[in-house]
């Protein structure tokens, strides 16, 4: 009788522990489901451009310090792509027709890149590319191929507009580099651009010739001031009779410090 008793006990006993611990194990794998679930959702947010529904600027680094693990140097180059007046096809045909524009060049784009490349929307108007390619000449190849098929959307819509790209490149010389600086070369490289649907690529030089342009527009404000700025009169003779009859204002800068700042510069 004891022992039938004390049976019973154990099972029920075991029953309730059973009971408790499935409930605790379901609530547990409802808890990792739902972590799982909202990490995808966000990382969908923090990865995801909300125009394109492509990768964004966060994406693109993440999978470039993914890719520039196993890189070997100089043998990818970071682009990036502007959309000149892109504001102006906003005012004339509307944002929401701009946005299907910024979402048809990210789809032509990663038809484009192959396995092993990156593209993405940036921000705004800006698209960057991660290539396998160092050779400039083929690089420009590439990127006049992207441009030529973005630029047939005309075909298909209302919106008759050829678009215009700015465009500039970083060669990855060292993957160990950070991204923003790569990134931020291939925009100094855009941003100097010199013939236009030419890619400009970035160098020592480059980088030289806009630190100048700012030193120099950094001492203009000053000069003016100090009245460095000097006028020269440079006569005009009738040749009739070789008599002055005007002139032509030149202005000289003498800078203090620098000594004569040319016109060319």
């Amino acid at each position: 009788l004891i022992s039938g008793e004390a049976s019973a006990y154990i099972f029920r006993s075991f029953l309730i522990v059973g009971g408790v611990s499935l409930l605790f194990t379901i609530f547990l794998l409802s808890v990792l489901w739902s972590y799982r679930k909202n990490r995808i959702r966000l990382e969908h947010i923090a990865f995801t451009d909300p125009v394109t529904g492509g990768m964004n600027n966060a994406a693109f680094r993440a999978e470039f310090l993914r890719l520039a693990e196993h890189m070997p140097p100089n043998c990818y180059t970071v682009a990036l792509l502007n959309v000149k007046g892109f504001k102006l096809i906003n005012e004339n045909f509307g944002i929401a027709a701009g946005d299907d524009i910024l979402k048809y060049i990210d789809r032509v784009l990663v038809r484009h890149i192959h396995e092993g490349e990156i593209a993405a929307r940036s921000e705004a108007d800006y698209f960057f590319l991660c290539l396998r390619e160092h050779n400039p000449e083929e690089i420009q190849n590439r990127l006049d191929e992207m441009i030529q098929d973005i630029n047939s959307f005309a075909q298909y819509t209302d919106i008759h507009y050829c678009l215009t790209m700015q465009q500039g490149a970083c060669l990855v010389d060292d993957p160990v580099l950070d991204i923003n600086i790569l990134q931020d070369r291939a925009r100094i490289a855009c941003k100097m651009q010199g013939a236009p649907e030419k890619c400009m690529f970035y160098s020592a030089d480059l980088l030289q010739a806009l630190r100048n342009e700012q030193q120099l527009n950094a001492l203009f404000e000053g000069s003016l001031q100090n009245r460095d700025f000097q006028i020269y009169l440079q006569p005009k003779v009738r040749l009739r009779d070789g008599a002055v009859c005007g002139a032509e204002a030149l202005v000289r800068w003498f800078h203090p410090q620098r000594g004569v700042i040319y016109p060319s510069d």
